[in-house]
């Protein structure tokens, strides 16, 4: 890290202050010494299946109105294993279920791969960083690329 310091140089008559650049290593320390990580409490393992089966039937109804003849090239295929994928033009949307961490990843060629965990107050499938809702950012990504949106 740089530090600045004032360093005083003498002229003739005048005193000249100029500013320079020097490299010292300096460690900060962190507020309240460790970081600490808000650990949401787990669902039972049935409510948590329960949960997710229920998104992903309600993604495959949503998208229902986006199928042929609206949308021409527009697949969905779903796996037993809580895996969702939505094919459009040359564009692939991935839903998929990750039971062991009860979260579910979104990956998309617009935002990237993106984890949800249920948010027993809202009753939503949230962002673990900023909140946001996945049926937001899935109606808002599919949009880009197909006619029509999803009916949520």
């Amino acid at each position: 890290m740089l530090r600045r310091a004032l360093v005083a140089t003498c002229g003739s008559r005048f005193r000249v202050c100029r500013l320079a650049q020097t490299r010292e290593k300096i460690t900060i320390p962190a507020a309240g010494g460790t970081r600490r990580r808000r650990l949401k409490p787990k669902l039972p393992k049935d409510k948590f299946t329960t949960l997710s089966t229920e998104f992903l039937d309600r993604v495959q109804a949503a998208v229902e109105p986006l199928h042929p003849p609206i949308n021409d090239d527009f697949q969905l295929q779903r796996d037993g294993n809580g895996e969702l994928v939505i094919r459009t033009n040359s564009k692939e949307f991935v839903i998929k279920v990750l039971s062991s961490k009860q979260q579910i990843e979104f990956l998309s060629p617009v935002s990237g791969l993106r984890t949800y965990q249920w948010n027993l107050m809202t009753k939503r499938w949230e962002d673990e960083t900023d909140s946001h809702d996945i049926e937001g950012l899935l109606t808002r990504d599919l949009m880009r690329f197909c006619a029509g949106i999803p009916l949520f």
